[in-house]
């Protein structure tokens, strides 16, 4: 690197201070000191300290700690129960299936009995989706969002992009604030699918053919549709977070940039003074002079 000057470097000082604070702490600038020791490791706190919350904080730990470090000690699923709903009705569809079957061609059982494995499918995915989300469980994948990455994630981009935490979650972990649609789905398996297979199991075999035929085709949609509502949930969510993370990926490029513009007789500067647009670079121009102020 060749000659920099005090004010440039006190620029790029600054701005990799910036980029460095906001990637590893969430985007919150922290004090070297004064500090609290969580599981035998010293931890920076924000200025001004704990306040009331430090009067809570330890029976916090205390717990977290008790359970080998588990987030799970201090976290649940909020749609566990109505998860649990749904795999109760899908196991009484699956009954009432089997009660027909005298009544039922091949394919219609055939159909129906697809549909119950694509639900419960559907189901278990969701199931997994949410666990991960709440920080029951982890996710070994880069592409799967869980509870250290959404809140990784999310605090970053908040720091660098300006996103609303709120914003940041109803996109990625919908699937936490989806009762109204699996209650609805918890309804329709016990009153609407139901009421068609106790409707089947009335009728005859040959003479009713032209209306089971109608029935089963009612079921089977109903079936497939509530997997397809479970199934889209969990794939939003997943896109949005991929989204995001590529959104981070491009603004921390971008601050990057900035620091290497701030170095004139870097080989960043001399590219991007000849491929950044007039805007970028006066942009660049502009924060680097506030900095420098």
């Amino acid at each position: 690197m060749g000659f920099v000057t005090k004010a440039e470097a006190y620029i790029i000082s600054e701005l990799k201070s910036t980029v460095m604070d906001r990637l590893h702490m969430g985007g919150s600038f922290l004090q070297q000191i004064p500090t609290v020791t969580v599981g035998g490791l010293p931890v920076a706190i924000k200025q001004a300290g704990l306040g009331a919350i430090g009067e809570q904080l330890g029976g916090v730990i205390s717990q977290v700690q008790s359970a080998a470090g588990a987030i799970t000690a201090i976290t649940q699923n909020p749609m566990s129960l109505v998860e649990g709903a749904i795999n109760s009705k899908i196991g009484d569809v699956s009954s009432k299936i089997t009660a027909v079957t005298g009544k039922l061609s091949g394919g219609q059982l055939s159909a129906l009995t697809n549909g119950i494995t694509g639900i419960q499918n559907a189901l278990t995915d969701f199931q997994a989706h949410t666990q991960l989300l709440s920080g029951q469980a982890t996710s070994i994948s880069d592409t799967i969002p869980d509870f250290n990455k959404l809140k990784d994630a999310g605090s970053n981009l908040s720091g660098l992009t300006g996103q609303s935490p709120d914003s940041f979650i109803a996109n990625t972990a919908s699937a936490l604030f989806s009762e109204t649609k699996l209650n609805n789905i918890s309804n329709s398996l016990q009153y609407v699918v139901n009421n068609k297979l106790d409707q089947i199991s009335r009728l005859d075999a040959i003479t009713d053919a032209a209306t089971i035929t109608t029935l089963v085709n009612d079921c089977q949609l109903l079936i497939n549709n509530h997997a397809n509502t479970m199934n889209a949930v969990v794939d939003s969510d997943t896109h949005a977070f991929n989204e995001a993370s590529n959104t981070l990926t491009s603004a921390t490029t971008v601050v990057g940039m900035a620091s290497q513009f701030t170095d004139t007789s870097s080989v960043g500067y001399a590219l991007f003074n000849r491929i950044g647009t007039a805007t970028a670079k006066t942009a660049f121009n502009t924060a680097a002079a506030v900095t420098e102020t």
